[in-house]
């Protein structure tokens, strides 16, 4: 197969993205570059903001899209061409990603909607240029799905069992914790837990705690630790370990996410 470097001669080195983080979702904005093929556990909705990205199924040929949405477990491959791009990702356990789930129907890689990407890739583009705030960026993205799902609560909507043990890993700051530990604080035997988090969640509990332990060393490592500090913290046995998961889960290597002083928090 030809290198997608060579199809692509205005390809250029692209600057690191900026990523932002709320409950429930994420947002990387600038360069992404190519990701090789890898699946998450969030609904990933992506757009070029200056040309259309390619994006392909799992051994599919490459599509060429303004904008896509791809379903939680879905292998695929992106490639922004090095042009600034963003990344959005979305809880699938929450009201929007479930209706937006919902909507969507069939699993897989879908177009995103034309106008919903004309009309918001002009203010992601603009927050490059213009260093919004983390609070600022994140209140849009977190607009834009709203409009993308037709919804507007932001709330994750799972049974207060499942939700209490969110809110213990997140206090923990989702370091490894064991299934029968999880299942303790729900007051349910390990069994139980293990099929009402599925159910709930669409995931099993490990996989579920190894996205978000990644998700957690990734802001830890783009707002002032070093990658080991943010792998350590995560449960990662060290910097290593993170990257190889970080490239499974993402098809992208950690250190891209390297970005200047100025531009943290």
């Amino acid at each position: 197969m030809m290198d997608s470097r060579r199809q692509h001669p205005e390809r250029s080195q692209p600057a690191p993205p900026r990523v932002v983080f709320w409950r429930g979702g994420s947002a990387w904005v600038g360069g992404i570059g190519e990701a090789s093929a890898h699946a998450h556990h969030a609904i990933q909705v992506c757009m070029g903001l200056e040309r259309p990205l390619r994006v392909r199924g799992n051994g599919e040929p490459w599509l060429e899209l303004a904008g896509a949405i791809i379903t939680p477990g879905c292998v695929h491959a992106l490639d922004t061409r090095g042009a600034p791009s963003a990344v959005l990702f979305l809880a699938p356990e929450s009201r929007q990603g479930r209706q937006l789930l919902r909507s969507l129907g069939d699993a897989g890689l879908h177009p995103a909607p034309a106008d919903w990407v004309h009309s918001n890739s002009p203010w992601l583009h603009a927050s490059l240029r213009e260093r919004w705030t983390e609070e600022v960026l994140a209140g849009r993205c977190r607009r834009a799905l709203a409009e993308l799902s037709g919804m507007t609560c932001e709330e994750l909507d799972v049974e207060p069992r499942i939700q209490a043990v969110i809110n213990w890993l997140e206090a923990r700051g989702f370091a490894r914790v064991t299934l029968g530990e999880a299942a303790a604080t729900a007051g349910l035997s390990s069994e139980r837990f293990r099929h009402l988090f599925v159910a709930q969640m669409g995931i099993p509990f490990r996989s579920y705690l190894l996205w978000a332990r990644v998700q957690a060393a990734t802001r830890a490592g783009i707002t002032g630790s070093t990658w080991t500090q943010a792998a350590q913290e995560a449960g990662f046995a060290d910097s290593a370990h993170l990257s190889r998961t970080f490239r499974r889960v993402f098809g992208l290597n950690p250190s891209m996410l390297s970005m200047p002083a100025s531009w943290k928090e």
